[in-house]
């Protein structure tokens, strides 16, 4: 799985059209969406993602904005390995983006984003802990995408990305919660 910070969009085109800052023309009714159609912007993240930027340490976003791989994590179960990655140092201003792989035999993997702790099966709650201020339940979107070629073997990956961007001075803590736990301390 990869955590990546991006330069790209601001909160306000986050919260007023999320897809289309992202990438995204049409998505379908799978869960969760995949993406089906992209816009033109061919220098959007899903649309570099899809084109083969999965795992880059830098990709080149439209507008002179980049993302940058902040960690590189692996193991068995989702929100696990995000704990264990403890602090991610990031000193920036960005939307913060998990992207990990479709169909892999890692556990609880979400498909759907929930806003709060409401034990819907599959979903996952947000939470950010932001220069050690303590973790906050953030709001996000989930959406998978299909490569235009296999990444580790894998041609679809879910792509969590947060609605907003965070500014962190050092570093900052990613989890995604199953919906039927609780903020981690």
């Amino acid at each position: 799985m990869y955590v990546y910070t991006s330069t790209y969009g601001s909160d306000a085109g986050f919260g007023g059209n999320y897809n289309a800052v992202m990438g995204a023309s049409t998505l379908n009714g799978d869960t969760p969406p995949q993406v089906t159609a992209y816009t033109g912007n061919t220098a959007s993240p899903y649309y570099k993602f899809k084109a083969g930027a999965i795992g880059d340490s830098s990709i080149s976003l439209a507008g002179s904005q980049s993302a940058t791989l902040q960690a590189t994590l692996s193991g068995s179960n989702l929100d696990t390995v995000l704990a264990s990655a403890g602090l991610i140092s990031a000193a920036t201003t960005g939307q913060i983006i998990v992207l990990f792989p479709s169909g892999s035999d890692m556990s609880n993997l979400p498909t759907s984003i929930q806003e709060t702790f409401n034990s819907v099966a599959g979903g996952a709650v947000p939470c950010l802990n932001v220069d050690g201020g303590g973790f906050l339940i953030e709001t996000g979107e989930l959406h998978s995408i299909v490569l235009d070629t296999a990444h580790l073997g894998y041609n679809e990956w879910f792509v969590f990305g947060r609605k907003s961007q965070n500014a962190i001075a050092t570093a900052f803590k990613i989890r995604l919660v199953a919906a039927n736990g609780s903020l981690p301390t």
